[in-house]
């Protein structure tokens, strides 16, 4: 006989079969008869879907000032779509219904740069008021001011500038108004 055993018969002609179905399946198992794609194993999160609406959160914060928090809805596609509309933003925080997003800014808050002063409390500190000292509205209270080296070193009009109220426009004028009135700040030991 041509295959001398039924036991290398039986093999061979498995092997031919197997071989067929693998020839004859293989276009169904591809797309459409093309190759395999060897992109198909890239994440699913890489692919293009439709716009995700979401809230948006975005926090800035201020060298000096309060927070601003800004929410708004946003449609988006990617995250990297959200940092390219949004640079100078950092995401911090990503749930299913918001994006929380913030950034720090070198400036002075807008509350802050709408109607802030520099003033002298009635107790004699140096303080941060929203308006004019005589509307008391506190910000923030920073030293003791020693009036008696106030009032020898400066001509009376900045005293009385400081008894006003002295508006800030901006934070280079913040920090050198702060800077020129520490120099009258009384230490803790001083002012007891």
């Amino acid at each position: 006989m041509f295959f001398g055993n039924h036991k290398t018969k039986y093999s061979y002609l498995i092997t031919l079969l197997l071989i067929a179905l693998a020839i004859g399946f293989y276009p169904l198992l591809t797309e459409k008869g093309e190759e395999p794609n060897s992109d198909a194993t890239e994440p699913l999160a890489q692919e293009v879907t439709s716009p995700i609406n979401t809230k948006l959160v975005m926090v800035t914060h201020y060298v000096v000032g309060e927070d601003l928090v800004e929410t708004k809805n946003e449609s988006y596609t990617s995250l990297t779509e959200l940092e390219q509309k949004y640079a100078g933003w950092k995401i911090i925080a990503k749930t299913d219904q918001e994006i929380k997003m913030e950034r720090y800014l070198e400036d002075l808050s807008p509350k802050i740069k709408n109607g802030a002063y520099f003033g002298l409390s009635p107790d004699g500190y140096f303080t941060l008021y929203q308006g004019t000292p005589n509307e008391n509205e506190v910000i923030e209270t920073f030293f003791r001011i020693d009036i008696d080296s106030l009032e020898s070193a400066l001509p009376s009009e900045p005293i009385e500038q400081l008894h006003q109220g002295i508006p800030i426009r901006d934070l280079a004028e913040y920090n050198s108004i702060l800077s020129t009135y520490s120099e009258f700040s009384m230490d803790d030991n001083e002012s007891r």
